[in-house]
């Protein structure tokens, strides 16, 4: 994708599996694609992506592939252009700053809610990221201590319930008959099924006392909601609303869905472009 720091994209937007194991030869390849096709140079590399990166030495430290995967180590900083790389929550954070409603906030939230469960946290337009730049795992809030599901080995953690990836393990333990299971699928399924109903019930519980949890933590004054298992239920949010109020300590924010949509990374990546050049 062709994109300026306005946030318009300049060219079609397209689909690659990536090649984690030659990630930056890729890149590379189709950034002179971009450039024969549109005619123009690209100033700048903008890579928003899972795991855990070091934005300063361009590096993805840890990378979780689609086919579940992990590896280690991906250098970026051997492209021959101008390179921004960020985590794809703390990019989505950044996007809803710049392009959605965040920046009337000093502090600002977004989570995604997806495979697994993060959040990016901006203050006064720049991401919070903790001490060793790892801030924002909230997916690994204990929710439920004593439980059988766990998330890289924390127990009871919020994603090992409401994630995709914890949704199928749920699915499969109370052999509930949904192929590839989704929010909306185990939704359906609910209103003819008690087994159903009931963990669709547990899943509510757990995002409001995980959203709850963001905002006793950080205190924001928005929160952005996106990811496939949000987006895919517009009632969501309605529906943990009066949970999210029973649990908040502090002042319930304005949390909404995220206004960038399933383009939030895209504007993220141009999003690392433009506060550089803010700053």
């Amino acid at each position: 994708l062709g994109g300026n720091v306005q946030g318009e994209f300049l060219t079609e937007i397209f689909e690659e599996d990536a090649e984690p194991e030659s990630l930056a030869e890729q890149i590379e390849r189709k950034t002179k694609e971009l450039e024969e096709k549109t005619g123009d140079q690209v100033e700048s590399i903008c890579v928003a992506t899972t795991g855990r990166v070091n934005t300063e030495e361009k590096i993805i430290e840890h990378f979780d592939t689609a086919d579940h995967e992990e590896i280690e180590r991906i250098d970026l900083s051997v492209l021959e252009r101008e390179v921004y790389i960020e985590n794809d929550c703390n990019a989505a954070a950044l996007g809803e700053y710049f392009f959605g409603e965040a920046s009337k906030y000093k502090c600002s939230v977004h989570i995604t809610i997806d495979e697994g469960i993060g959040a990016g946290i901006v203050y006064e337009g720049e991401v919070f990221k903790g001490e060793d730049g790892h801030a924002g795992e909230v997916g690994l809030i204990p929710i439920n201590i004593d439980s059988e599901h766990h998330s890289y080995g924390i127990e009871g953690a919020w994603e090992a319930y409401t994630s995709l990836r914890g949704l199928r393990e749920l699915v499969d333990r109370r052999d509930l008959e949904i192929e590839e299971p989704s929010y909306s699928k185990l939704k359906d399924l609910s209103e003819h099924s008690k087994e159903a109903s009931n963990l669709l019930e547990l899943m509510e519980k757990i995002n409001a006392a995980g959203i709850s949890s963001v905002i006793n933590s950080f205190n924001p004054g928005y929160i952005s909601v996106g990811g496939r298992m949000a987006l895919e239920s517009e009632s969501l949010l309605n529906m943990i609303d009066d949970k999210i109020k029973e649990n908040s300590f502090v002042k319930k924010p304005e949390i909404k869905f995220i206004q960038t949509k399933d383009r939030a990374h895209l504007y993220g990546a141009l999003s690392l472009k433009r506060k550089e050049i803010a700053s």
